[in-house]
Parts: C-alpha cells; structure tokens; sequence
C-alpha cells in the first residue's frame, strides 16, 4: 500500500508518499521506504505509479507468472544492497579467493563510487564514469577488466532478483577487456633440459604429467587416482584445488560443463604406474597418518594437498639447475599448448584440451602460435573462387 501525507506549513509544506520497496536479498521481507515531493500532484502520481505497479505484481503472482522483471519503483542505497549480496548470495556462489576478490573491489572503488545512490538511480553513464576515474587513478587495464566482471554479475544479480529491470552495463559499446597475454613457452629443447634434470632428482613425474597434459596447477594438485585410467591411456579432470588467505586448500568439484577428458601419452603412462607403485610403498611406510581419503596421484609426502610456494619453489630451482628460462607452472600450461600447436592441433582441439569456455579465450592467448592460419585461409578462398570461375567459363 501507499499513502500520502504532508509536512510542514506555507512554503515549506510537503508531501510525503510511504510504500513498500523491493524486496530484502536476504530475509525477503519489504522495507516501508518513502519520498517526498513539493506539489501534491506529483505525490499522486508518483502514489499512482507504486499502487499500479504493486497491483500489476501481485496479478501477475496470482497467474503463477514470475514477476522479476516487473516495473517497481525502487529506493534502495547501492551500498545497503550490495552489501548483503556479497556477503550472502555472491559468498554462496564463489571460490575464497573469487569472493576476497570482490569484498575488497566492494569496498575498496566501487561502494565509494556508487554507495551513497540509489540502486535505481545508476545510469550507464555513472558506470562510464567510474571506468574513467580508474584509468586516471592509474589502475591497471587487467584490474579494470576484473572489477568490470565483478561488477556487470552484481547488476545481473539485481535482475535476476526482481529488484531492477534494467542493467545499466550492457549499454556500454567498448567495455573493458584483458589485456592480450603474450604466452613465452618453452621450446622442445628447453622441455628436454629441464626434464632431463628433474628425472635425474626423481622430481619429474608431475612436470612431466603437467607439460603433455595442459591442466591447470589446481587441477593438477587435486587430481585423483581415480580419475585416471591407465589401462584406457587417459584422465578426466573434475575438480580443483583452491586456497585461502591463510593457505588452507579447499577442495573444489568443477561445474559438469567443464568435465573434459585427456588422452595420454604412452610413455607418460609408464612413467604413471612406476610413480604409483612407490606411492603405495611411502602409503604403506607412513600408514593410518596417510592421507588415503584424498588418493591424490601429486600430493605431498604424507599423502595431503601440495603448497604451491613448495613447489614454486622446488620448480625454479630446478630450472635453475637445467639452465632454462624460468617460467611459472602456469606457463607449463602455456608450452604444452605451444607444443601441440606446433604439431599441427587445431585451435578446436587446443580449446577443448585446455578447457577453454570459448574458443575466443583460446585465441586471445595462442592466436600469435597459428602464423599461417590467415595465409592457409586466403589460400583456401581462392582456390574456391578459382574452381567457381572455371565452372562459369566452361
């Protein structure tokens, strides 16, 4: 419901309209909210509108018809809502990491942007603004990008939820964008060197796994016997390892879509059933204080989640040792798709190997590694136009 009251007297008299805003994110209860204004048409107009909208609503309830994109005049702050969506529902949905993130774009730019309008009352225009006031404080493009994402997923949640209709993001023609990466993998001679060296100290194994396979550090760390089948000569990645502020891992299954299914290569698999029968061997040495529920096939000693500062660690001073270029575990993922570009991989291949959500993702980093796809391509075309052209002469 919505009433009209006054205030005031003479020139200072105004009118005052009480109704029920949008629903609470988290409780689902309305807030009584109210506006003022100086004529009293415009208070009945604005009554009007609420009263409307709210009938609209409710007729639309009755019908079994959801109403999240329904018109209601909202008068909610930024800074209350967006609040409890990050601690409630974005907390929810999100990896530590992912949700620290965003607490601190939260506090840190946007709340002092934003917090003190209303939700309703954010134009595109505010939003151009603030991506502006970024790039002229001097952030990076890359953080600019993170806290664009960050950002269009909090609007999408407000429409989702019934409380806009409009996402004031999606206006933007030129968003921003990360910046291109330039992969520096490793060559064939340099993987030679640096695997030479870590056989040799009996540290090779999952390097090895990492270059012919492409995962990703977190997936490696989480991979489970289980999902690897030696006798089929391949693994499934389900799952990740991810970790908090304070270092503690978490366990994280991945969404089915991005189940994907490797192929290994024969040697690779040899080299798997010798690591596994000295990792049955240290099971039985260490016994119950074995972590045997996790069946990691690259855990630490007793069998637990690996630190990847240890292996960071242990990683370049390997290279160091092999007088190779050092480069993250990351960029291991880098030359293994540098590796099979080279062997003549498609880029639909790559992707898929990779995990890729798109293959768009796939040539924003390796694009540069397919040289002659644009000269193959025109190729191609005129040899098509060619045979065409013939066929009208004859």
């Amino acid at each position: 419901m919505a009433s009209v009251k006054t205030k005031g007297k003479g020139n200072k008299k105004r009118w005052v309209v009480r109704y029920d805003g949008a629903p609470d994110p988290v409780t689902g209860n309305r807030k009584q909210l109210q506006k003022t204004f100086k004529s009293s048409k415009e208070a009945e107009e604005f009554r009007s509108q609420v009263t409307l909208n709210r009938s609209y609503q409710g007729e639309m309830n009755q019908n079994g018809t959801s109403s999240k994109n329904d018109v209601e005049v909202e008068e909610i702050l930024f800074f209350e809502y967006a609040t409890k969506w990050l601690e409630v529902e974005y907390f929810q949905k999100v990896r530590p990491t992912t949700f620290k993130a965003g607490r601190y774009f939260m506090e840190k730019h946007i709340c002092p942007f934003f917090g003190g309008k209303y939700l309703s009352d954010v134009t595109t225009q505010d939003i151009k603004e603030f991506y502006a006031k970024l790039k002229r404080d001097g952030y990076a493009q890359k953080t600019i990008s993170s806290i664009h994402k960050f950002l269009s997923s909090f609007f999408q949640a407000t429409i989702e939820n019934g409380v806009l209709t409009e996402h004031p993001i999606k206006a933007i023609k030129n968003k921003p964008k990360d910046p291109i990466r330039i992969a520096h993998p490793w060559s064939y001679a340099e993987v030679d060197q640096f695997l030479a060296v870590a056989e040799k100290e009996g540290k090779d194994v999952m390097y090895d796994f990492t270059l012919a396979t492409g995962l990703r550090q977190g997936e490696v760390f989480a991979l489970p016997w289980f999902n690897v089948d030696l006798d089929g000569k391949r693994v499934t990645v389900t799952r990740s390892v991810s970790y908090d502020e304070n270092g503690e891992p978490e366990l994280l299954p991945k969404a089915p879509k991005s189940y994907r299914t490797l192929s290994l290569p024969t040697y690779l698999v040899e080299k798997l059933k010798v690591h596994k029968e000295k990792q049955d061997m240290m099971k039985q040495r260490i016994g119950k204080d074995y972590h045997h529920e996790l069946a990691l096939v690259f855990p630490k000693m007793d069998g637990g989640f690996q630190n990847p500062s240890n292996v960071r660690r242990q990683l370049y001073n390997l290279m160091k040792k092999a007088n190779v270029r050092r480069i993250t575990f990351h960029e291991l993922r880098h030359t293994h798709s540098s590796l099979l570009i080279r062997s003549g991989a498609q880029p639909k291949l790559v992707q898929e190997r990779l995990g890729h959500e798109d293959i768009e993702t796939t040539f924003r980093y390796y694009g540069h590694l397919w040289p002659n796809a644009d000269h193959e391509a025109v190729r191609g075309l005129e040899k098509e136009m060619e045979k065409h052209k013939n066929q009208r002469n004859v």
